[in-house]
């Protein structure tokens, strides 16, 4: 009984750590809502509603059991990332920020012609195409403000009107599921596949983002939409590290799960 007690507890604690550790997301868009819902939810309440634009296709099958690099992903930890969404580009369109889109606008900020922030912007991905350029996310229109794309076959991160940053190193794969990841400081990018770096940019000149055009799946005027599936499109306030991005790959357990694992120690502290 001691045995099973002392698992039950590191599992509660290891659970907790995680929740801690992503204390900087300040948003995150599970995309699990039903199919033919008009929005999707911010997990976190704080960048609200995405509203469609287009049609994209939720209840699709989402990241599968096995091995992503140094990201495990076990059949129990599958099951927690529910449903993924499908944007074929271009009918299927993306997701438009409706809610609170200032809480991403304002993590980089235009100072004295640079870029001044912090930023993570991570999602996982299942491209159907990886040549041209499919935007995962976008912030601003025109010629201010930024996005974050697959571009001919690789990671990308483009200050609009002024500057398209080196690409990632390694080439993105299709009909695969991948963790993609990218940091901004305050102009230095650096980009994740599976939680492991590929290659950084270095960034100047950015115009702060105009406007409400804030998307994942695409960039204001629909064009350059994402064509595959995508999941767990989360941003954060900081730049993580690459252990916290391979954290961040594995969805957070509920309030409610945690709760039934604290309710299952207190049934063996009294059985005790």
């Amino acid at each position: 009984m001691m045995k099973t007690k002392t698992s039950a507890l590191a599992m509660m604690f290891s659970l907790g750590l995680g929740l801690v550790a992503h204390g900087a997301l300040i948003a995150h868009y599970k995309l699990d809502e039903a199919v033919g819902s008009n929005t999707v939810e911010d997990a976190v309440a704080n960048a609200g509603t995405a509203t469609r634009a287009g049609v994209p296709i939720l209840g699709e099958s989402s990241v599968t059991a096995g091995t992503y690099g140094p990201i495990v992903v076990s059949a129990g930890t599958a099951a927690s990332f529910g449903t993924a969404a499908e944007l074929n580009n271009p009918s299927a369109g993306n997701y438009a920020i409706t809610g609170n889109p200032s809480v991403i606008n304002n993590l980089i900020n235009e100072s004295s012609g640079n870029g001044v922030g912090q930023m993570t912007v991570a999602a996982w991905i299942n491209p159907d195409v990886i040549t041209g350029t499919h935007v995962i996310a976008a912030a601003g229109t025109g010629s201010n403000g930024w996005k974050f794309a697959i571009n001919s076959s690789k990671l990308r991160f483009t200050a609009f009107g002024v500057l398209d940053g080196t690409r990632s190193s390694t080439d993105l794969l299709t009909n695969t599921w991948q963790y993609v990841a990218m940091t901004y400081n305050n102009g230095s990018v650096e980009y994740f596949v599976n939680g492991v770096s590929q290659g950084t940019a270095t960034v100047s000149g950015y115009k702060e983002e105009t406007g409400a055009d804030t998307k994942f799946g695409g960039r204001a005027g629909g064009t350059e939409n994402f064509d595959g599936h995508m999941d767990e499109v989360k941003y954060f306030d900081t730049v993580l590290t690459a252990a916290e991005i391979q954290a961040a790959a594995i969805p957070e357990p509920s309030s409610s799960a945690l709760l039934g694992l604290g309710a299952l120690i207190l049934i063996l502290r009294r059985a005790k």
